[in-house]
């Protein structure tokens, strides 16, 4: 029964934390020109996006978690093993060394290789489908952001898409 609480305190802190992204990190913290053409090229709307999204988010975990079933007054869901909080330590050591590798070989390149770790790190059944989507979609993104939003994107000297 010890997940519930762990699971309701982490809700209430992801609902938390969006709502100081949305009222005061994202107003205070990010200048945006007020003669802006296109509210979807402002520097404000992503992470509007990212903060609305963290904020549905904690209330979808927070009202399963109090409409999940126990059985005879035990949850469900078993605790974690040693294998997952190896992998997520993981996790963070790759989030790690992707901040330090985009000085290094540039955005694309390292989003590339990061997507590659993750399919790799999380055991998926298809690698051939998530590596595909580990070489395109970080391309693509590129393309869209440099060439039609007109935003810069991160590359090192050696390593440049047009």
């Amino acid at each position: 029964m010890l997940s519930r609480p762990i699971e309701l305190g982490l809700s209430l802190f992801v609902v938390l934390f969006a709502l100081f992204l949305w009222l005061v990190l994202i107003p205070f913290g990010i200048d945006a020109p007020s003669s802006m053409r296109s509210i979807l090229l402002s520097p404000r709307f992503w992470p509007t996006i990212l903060a609305a999204g963290l904020l549905l988010l904690g209330v979808i975990l927070g009202v399963a978690t109090l409409r999940r079933k126990t059985r005879d007054g035990h949850d469900l869901f078993e605790p974690f093993t040693r294998s997952e909080y190896v992998r997520l330590a993981g996790f963070v050591v790759l989030l790690a060394v992707y901040f330090e590798a985009i000085s290094w070989i540039g955005m694309i390149w390292s989003s590339v290789l990061c997507f590659a770790a993750v399919v790799f790190l999380t055991g998926a059944k298809n690698k051939a489908v998530g590596l595909c989507c580990a070489l395109l979609l970080p391309i693509v993104l590129f393309g869209f952001f440099y060439h039609v939003a007109g935003v810069n994107i991160p590359q090192s000297e050696l390593l440049r898409l047009p």
